[in-house]
């Protein structure tokens, strides 16, 4: 498991602007929804281990014109790093994306950064969901999300409140960003 004090520290204690909803304000170029959809396909054809990175790379690519670069960037290397080095990918997205936290668990990321470095990591989802309070977004329930990383759970919550705010997002994108948050534990 990554260092959250690590991001942390990279943080600053600064919010950055990157990745801010607000940008996506303004209606999203479409998705390629035949494309979406063949990748959700794909999932199923694979071993459950591979599923988490599939579908970061099949975000980043499929939704490279649609979110911000630096997750995109994120989510694509997740495929070429070691299993190792799959959460500390995962921190950068964040770091790189604070105020894009902040609005998708609706509560002051750094804080919660803050918080994920100093706690037991056997209750960092706990706290993660008592915080975020992610259901309401309706990609995953805390109990579907028990063993997953919650850092991976973040990442997905904020691609997907990045993609509302710039129109519908399908149930196949959906079914993508759902599987980020709940398989990430075989990251």
């Amino acid at each position: 498991m990554v260092s959250l004090a690590l991001v942390l520290g990279a943080c600053g204690g600064d919010e950055a602007k990157s990745g801010d909803a607000s940008e996506a304000k303004a209606k999203l170029p479409p998705v390629d929804a035949k494309a979406v959809k063949d990748a959700v396909t794909a999932l199923s054809e694979l071993d459950a281990d591979q599923h988490a990175v599939f579908a970061a790379a099949a975000l980043a690519e499929l939704e490279k014109s649609r979110l911000p670069a630096s997750l995109v960037e994120g989510l694509d290397a997740l495929k070429s790093v070691s299993p190792d080095q799959r959460a500390l990918v995962l921190a950068r997205i964040i770091e790189k994306n604070i105020q894009l936290l902040n609005e998708a668990c609706d509560a002051d990321a750094i804080e919660l950064m803050k918080k994920l470095a100093t706690v037991n990591v056997d209750t960092r989802h706990d706290l993660v969901w008592k915080t975020c309070k992610f259901e309401r977004h309706g990609l995953v329930t805390a109990a579907n999300t028990t063993g997953s990383e919650p850092i991976a759970t973040m990442v997905a919550h904020m691609a997907y409140v990045h993609l509302a705010a710039g129109g519908p997002v399908s149930g196949d994108e959906k079914a993508l960003l759902t599987t980020l948050a709940k398989t990430a534990s075989a990251l």
